[in-house]
């Protein structure tokens, strides 16, 4: 709409017409000398004047005698032009120049008196007449001067208003153009609607957004788009626009698109009103918030499930856990939570890598799935742990355990290989809200410990005295990091006999613990606190640079030097850097590869038994052997022990102390010993305390021994004493070695110095 231009009108002249004294001061002391009129009036005036002269002088003037006065009145001819060119300036002046151009005749030539006279009067008459005359032409020209004035005051005017009006019309043009191009080329969807809900005009964007073309949406009510669901709070909102409680509205609404999708838009809506406030169009705007919402749930679907296995993560446990809580507190009952952990997961990372590791989480994950209830939530609740709420508990939280734990009964099978798995389980039962949620978790954190302590596969219900039991656990693994490097911890070394000859062949390297305050803490203690840690690999390493050091050191007067053995940790013997580590040890210690000799559990060595012969293999090569320790407490088959072919098998203690008694158990041993003898190992009995044991074992041909009937473990200086009387004379015998160790406090035999080689 154009701008409205004010009417305009010519003003009337504000000055006064009549000349004053002044104006004809200026007008005379400032002649328009640039005009070319002005001057033609002066040659007027000049003519005249010559034309008088001719009159006096020629001979007309004796023929025909013309007054001088009769030329004078001619002066009236330029003072009528003169006035009415130039006004009072122009009259009088003509009057004045023709005036000072007579005067010098009257002044010079001789004439009548009367003449005189007569022609002054003439004069004087027509500077009264060139006034009248300039004034009346004044008053006309200053008229037509102030009409031409405004006249050219309103022309601009109309001309600016004229300006003005079409600039608007462009601004407005511009606008109009700008607003087409900004709603067809908006990013975001936009239409627009009529008085009653139909479709006018519509943009590409939103032609894209739901599928359709213009022609199929032109005419049409965009609720024909909209899901059903959302029709009815889309015409609620147009009826608030047309009722004028609100300028604008925003709202989310649900569009269909021709290929079935669910587009999301983000609506903004406003009213144009038409000269008379009715409502007339609607300009809609529509963002497509698809992809933003579909991103939202993904955001929001990681903050509250594992990534990895899509199981609830901490965050979303954590508000069951609370909601489950409000309701005991509320309608009373009881919930339990149980913190299961994969035994030995770190093995598996360890051996197969990573990715068999999240696989094997997967799947034990969907295991857990097919056991959990649709009123309980599994979660991951890191690593390889994971929780489990049980809601309404109404039996005992044996028979919730026992459906989870049926989750592992079969092996599982990953990258074609298959792996046996048990789990741990903590258990809290809950039936008060008085326990917040971050001291339930760690009192289930502090069962799933003491289950992990006791064995694997075992479930654990969380007692009042275990977190103390923990408390002081935690206190004494810190003190063991204090230890390490320190005196605290020494290595001892018990004697390995040779049951045949009654010589010794080599020492098991055992660690000590001395704690300043607490005094000896026994290995069966601190050893398994290590081994949940990766502190067991600090202690090993710590143990076999002190082993090989202090081997490298026996002597003996005659046969082979004894051998030292060295435990390690599943943990440990999985280490990448085992390898390089005992090549390190031998090599600052300079002790002899064959001198050396690794144990490693039964049960460790035969989780993975691809990897130990592996790792087996490399010591081979070098010439360090292995023994297998506390074989027949496993639980492998046979065909994996001949896979390893160790070169050493140590029978437990427990086998030794209960054939003294039980037949079958006497059997067993026999067995065993039988078996390792048929495969070529060299079989070790531990625990030997009596003399009846040592025959029953040399009766089934059991190489070597130990125990305390020998010697319990010694310090790095007994092993030197003990040493240096193999070098004594009073050992040439073996009747007199046994009757002198018998003489000795805590030995029993004599060491000697040779090593069966049998395999």
């Amino acid at each position: 709409m154009s701008p409205s231009i004010p009417e305009r009108t010519t003003p009337e002249p504000d000055v006064d017409p009549r000349p004053t004294v002044h104006d004809l001061v200026v007008n005379l002391t400032r002649p328009p000398l640039a005009q070319r009129r002005f001057w033609t009036v002066q040659a007027m005036v000049v003519g005249l004047f010559i034309i008088h002269l001719a009159t006096v002088y020629s001979p007309i003037h004796h023929v025909i005698p013309v007054a001088d006065s009769t030329l004078d009145l001619l002066l009236f001819i330029p003072i009528v032009y003169g006035g009415a060119a130039f006004g009072l300036v122009g009259s009088l002046g003509a009057s004045l120049t023709g005036i000072a151009l007579t005067i010098p005749m009257q002044l010079l030539m001789d004439h009548p008196a009367s003449e005189v006279w007569q022609e002054w009067a003439v004069l004087t008459t027509t500077v009264v007449v060139a006034i009248q005359v300039g004034h009346h032409y004044e008053v006309e020209r200053r008229q037509r001067e102030l009409l031409r004035r405004a006249e050219r005051t309103k022309l601009e005017s109309e001309l600016r208003a004229l300006r003005i009006d079409a600039e608007a019309q462009r601004a407005l043009a511009r606008r109009d153009a700008l607003f087409h191009d900004a709603f067809a080329n908006n990013t975001s969807g936009m239409y627009l609607l009529d008085r009653y809900g139909h479709i006018v005009d519509v943009n590409r964007a939103f032609c894209q957004m739901i599928g359709r073309s213009e022609d199929e949406l032109l005419g049409r009510s965009p609720n024909g788009f909209r899901l059903d669901d959302d029709v009815a709070a889309a015409e609620e909102h147009r009826r608030r626009l047309i009722s004028g409680s609100v300028s604008t509205v925003h709202y989310t609404t649900r569009f269909l698109h021709r290929d079935g999708r669910v587009i999301f838009g983000e609506v903004s809506a406003a009213c144009l009103t038409d000269e008379h406030g009715e409502p007339e169009t609607f300009v809609v705007s529509v963002r497509d918030a698809t992809d933003e919402r579909a991103l939202l749930a993904e955001l929001e679907h990681q903050a509250l499930y594992d990534p990895l296995t899509g199981l609830a993560n901490r965050t979303l446990f954590e508000d069951r856990l609370s909601r489950a809580r409000a309701l005991i507190a509320r309608d009373g009952g009881a919930v339990a939570v149980f913190l299961l952990d994969l035994d030995d997961f770190k093995g598996v990372n360890d051996t197969f890598g990573h990715h068999v590791g999240d696989e094997l989480l997967v799947q034990f994950a969907r295991r857990m799935e097919r056991v959990t209830r649709a009123s309980d939530t599994l979660c991951r609740f890191g690593g390889d742990e994971f929780l489990y709420l049980a809601q309404g508990i109404t039996g005992s939280y044996e028979e919730v355990a026992t459906r989870l734990l049926s989750a592992v009964h079969e092996p599982f099978s990953v990258a074609n290989t298959t792996l046996e798995q048990r789990v741990s389980v903590g258990v809290v039962i809950v039936d008060d809200d008085t326990m917040e949620n971050e001291e339930l978790l760690r009192n289930v954190d502090t069962a799933l410990y003491e289950a992990k302590r006791r064995g694997k596969g075992i479930v654990v219900r969380f007692t009042s005295d275990m977190y103390d039991q923990a408390s002081s656990r935690y206190e004494l693994l810190r003190d063991l990091r204090t230890a390490l490097g320190t005196d605290q911890l020494r290595m001892r070394y018990q004697p390995l006999i040779d049951l045949v000859t009654d010589e010794v062949v080599g020492f098991e390297a055992l660690m000590r613990w001395q704690h300043p305050t607490r005094g000896p803490v026994a290995p069966d203690t601190f050893i398994p606190l290590a081994e949940q840690t990766d502190l067991i690999v600090d202690l090993g390493e710590f143990a076999l640079r002190e082993a090989t050091a202090t081997a490298a050191s026996w002597v003996v007067g005659h046969g082979r030097a004894p051998y030292v053995s060295v435990n390690l940790s599943s943990n440990q013997f999985r280490d990448p850097n085992l390898l390089a580590l005992v090549d390190e040890a031998l090599a600052a210690s300079g002790l002899d590869p064959q001198r050396l000799v690794l144990e490693i559990t039964e049960r460790a060595a035969l989780a993975d038994t691809a990897q130990v012969a592996a790792v087996l293999a490399h010591f081979e090569d070098r010439g360090v052997r292995l023994a297998l320790d506390d074989f027949g407490t496993g639980y492998s088959s046979l065909s994996h022990i001949t896979r390893l072919h160790p070169h050493i098998i140590k029978i437990d203690r427990s086998f030794i102390v209960a054939a003294d008694d039980d037949v079958a158990s006497r059997a067993l041993l026999d067995a065993m010993i039988s078996l390792g003898r048929r495969l070529q190992l060299t079989v070790l009995a531990e625990g030997i305390e009596t003399e009846t044991q040592l025959a029953y074992l040399r009766g089934l041909g059991c190489q070597i021994g130990q125990g305390y009937l020998f010697a319990p473990a010694l310090s790095r200086d007994e092993v030197a004493t003990w040493l240096a009387a193999c070098a004594s004379p009073r050992w040439a015998s073996r009747e007199t070695t046994l009757a002198t160790a018998r003489d000795e406090p805590g030995h029993r035999y004599a060491p000697g110095a040779q090593f069966s080689q049998t395999r």
